[in-house]
């Protein structure tokens, strides 16, 4: 749990300095973020292979992370 959590706080920082003018390390930026978003997909699948998908849902935490990695993926295939 203490590496998504540190994962989260990194991806944090990540999205803050991505609002900074363009330059070269925005490039970066995008990919570190893509590899965040991977995490966050993998952890989600995890969980649902392990508590099943009834289960998963009656944690309202399980529905909001659900549905903010389901926003990253939509951000990042429009994007």
């Amino acid at each position: 749990m203490s590496f998504i959590m540190i994962s989260i706080i990194a991806n944090t920082l990540i999205l803050a300095l991505d609002s900074y003018p363009e330059s070269i390390v925005e490039s970066y930026l995008h990919i570190v973020n893509d590899i965040f978003a991977a995490i966050f997909i993998a952890e989600l699948c995890l969980k649902l292979a392990g508590m099943g998908f009834k289960n998963y849902f009656l944690d309202p935490f399980n529905i909001l992370d659900c549905s903010t990695v389901l926003a990253t993926v939509l951000d990042i295939t429009i994007n």
